[in-house]
């Protein structure tokens, strides 16, 4: 399909249950929520990636944004000490902000500067990697819309 272009078998069915899993699924969600809401994607090749995915034999996501890639930057996670596990500056950064806008909603607030409200039409978002910005959210908006949002969620 031109969606999803030809590669690695592994890597293509990821893809494939990404969008449906989470990606698309969440944008439907997020289209049907009252505004404002908010989506993100995560688009940061972790440094540490190939240290933790690793150990739990995840290699597909060792040097790929995987499904909550960001929640050691979120906590400030390392890991066990024995991966030896630190974070760049660009990824404290991005935790700092990921924090800050996540506090600012849990206190029933908006995320912050540069994070708009989901659009449903134009699937935008906050596409979160080192320059954080708002914008499409990838391809996955035409394969949302193309495929997904046409066949609908059973999970």
């Amino acid at each position: 399909s031109r969606l999803y272009p030809k590669g690695d078998d592994l890597l293509v069915v990821v893809k494939i249950l990404t969008d449906f899993v989470f990606t698309c699924s969440s944008q439907a969600v997020a289209a049907q929520l009252p505004a404002p809401s908010y989506v993100y994607q995560y688009n940061h090749i972790d440094s540490f990636g190939r240290a933790i995915f690793g150990r739990f034999h995840l290699k597909q996501c060792e040097e790929r944004a995987c499904h909550m890639a960001e929640i050691p930057l979120v906590f400030g996670n390392h890991g066990p000490a024995e991966l030896n596990v630190s974070f760049t500056a660009a990824e404290q950064a991005i935790g700092q902000r990921l924090i800050a806008a996540f506090t600012a909603v849990a206190r029933g607030g908006v995320p912050g500067r540069g994070w708009s409200p989901f659009n449903a039409t134009a699937r935008h978002g906050l596409v979160v990697n080192e320059t954080a910005v708002a914008g499409p959210l990838g391809v996955a908006g035409a394969v949302c819309a193309d495929i997904w949002d046409r066949a609908g969620y059973l999970h």
